[in-house]
């Protein structure tokens, strides 16, 4: 937490000093936004536009949306968190304004728990028809009966519209890792096969849920788990926890610790494609963005789930019980599931939506978008990466409930000072103070000669 209050404290600076150049107002353009709609999402996980062509972002696209539709002009104001464990202590501190959010099943889950969501009304969200059924027919499967800490019985499917989902796995480097490395599955994140080009080389995520799958999944390959969580699902193994398996992971996490280049929530990919690192623990979608990145500088990167199985993850659309633009809030739902809107954002930011690919690719508009960013549609849907089987090996993560607190002593008191985000945090800071200090001096220099400033 130290590190965030540094950059937002550098950030906080360099805003102050802009605010000096900015003239308060509208600039003489469209007319004031009268509603707004507050909106909490992960970071890099909406469509932004193309500057090319100058289509804009989703964002801009409802807010015009909006007001065709209802002849009212709203602002949305989209924040982002890095965790779920941030968003959801963002969600239960009383006075932050949220009208949607967007965090990940097992999230959803806890703030269900604590009665925090409204039931949505699928009347007005015409568009949740497209959703994949398995998807829906999965989280009902997994969180169709949660009992609240007040006895209210739950169902998440009655609650959530699924945005994203995708599979945890192993983004790795084709010319660096060896086919026997491949062969150890998630001991590729330990180095098993002793490549010495590995060494320094390993991302892990910044997030205790997706780090304690591999780490369990890595001592059940290993044979390291006690004789009675080995013969658990893969399901209920990721959903298990006690002091005894805090015990086995934190002995492996300390074990892997120094091979580690570092840990990361958004920066893997980048991380990869620069070859910072060979190997990293990652997300598929942001398996998909770095492949198709990595062609264009040269770089070969190709991903798996191990074979003895792993997670898969729904992240979705929730409305908290503090909503204060309802209309707004349930709109943009049905803006987001929106078949052409669903593949603009699966090109933008590699992840696959929720929406049907039956849906996807019945629609003309969809595989002319796809064809203007030259892809092959046949490939595109029939990708195994984008679209994986939803098999019994694959384990839905859920809340850790009374246990949560020793998972995440345990997580912080494992990971090392973390050398790639160093380097992040200070290249912010300094910056920002470089940029603030620039713009300070610019501010004053234009008070002695009138000119524009964009």
């Amino acid at each position: 937490m130290k590190k965030i209050a540094i950059v937002l404290l550098a950030v906080f600076v360099l805003f102050s000093l802009a605010g000096c150049a900015s003239d308060g107002g509208n600039g003489g353009g469209s007319p004031a936004a009268t509603e707004r709609l507050v909106i909490y999402n992960w970071a890099e996980y909406i469509d932004e536009g193309d500057d090319e062509s100058g289509r804009p972002g989703l964002i801009a696209a409802f807010e015009q949306y909006y007001f065709e539709q209802t002849g009212v002009r709203i602002s949305v104001e989209y924040n982002t968190f890095e965790t779920n464990e941030e968003m959801v202590t963002k969600a239960m501190v009383s006075d932050t304004e949220m009208d949607l959010i967007c965090p990940s099943e097992y999230t959803i889950q806890k703030l269900l728990i604590n009665g925090m969501l409204r039931e949505i009304n699928f009347d007005n969200i015409e568009n949740s028809a497209n959703i994949n059924t398995d998807i829906l027919d999965t989280i009902s499967e997994v969180f169709g009966e949660i009992e609240g800490n007040d006895g209210t019985k739950y169902d998440m499917t009655k609650y959530m519209v699924p945005y994203m989902w995708g599979t945890l796995g192993i983004l790795y480097n084709t010319e660096v890792v060896t086919e026997e490395d491949l062969a150890h599955g998630y001991g590729l994140l330990w180095n098993e096969g002793n490549n010495p080009k590995l060494n320094g080389k390993i991302l892990m995520k910044d997030s205790v849920r997706d780090s304690y799958v591999a780490v369990v999944l890595y001592a059940k390959e290993q044979g390291l788990l006690p004789e009675k969580y080995d013969a658990l699902s893969i399901q209920d193994l990721i959903n298990s926890v006690n002091k005894e398996l805090l015990a086995v992971a934190e002995s492996l996490l300390l074990k892997q610790s120094g091979l580690l280049y570092g840990y990361e929530v958004d920066f893997g990919r980048d991380d990869m494609v620069k070859g910072n690192a060979y190997v990293d623990l990652a997300w598929s979608g942001d398996a998909i963005y770095a492949i198709e990145s990595g062609l264009e500088e040269d770089v070969y990167l190709d991903y798996f789930v191990p074979e003895i199985g792993g997670n898969i993850w729904f992240d979705g659309w929730v409305i908290p019980k503090k909503v204060k633009n309802l209309r707004a809030a349930e709109m943009f739902i049905n803006f987001m599931c929106d078949p052409v809107n669903a593949i603009y954002n699966m090109t933008y930011i590699g992840y696959t939506s929720a929406v049907d690919k039956e849906v996807l690719m019945e629609n003309e508009e969809v595989l002319e978008i796809l064809e203007y960013y030259e892809y092959d549609p046949e490939e595109y849907f029939s990708d195994p990466i984008r679209y994986p089987e939803i098999t019994e090996n694959m384990g839905v993560m859920k809340d850790f409930g009374k246990e949560a607190d020793a998972v995440i002593m345990m997580w912080e008191s494992i990971k090392p000072y973390k050398t790639t985000e160093l380097g992040i945090i200070l290249g912010v800071i300094i910056g920002a103070v470089a940029l603030a200090a620039g713009i300070y001096f610019a501010v004053n220099r234009l008070k002695m000669r009138p000119r524009r400033v964009k």
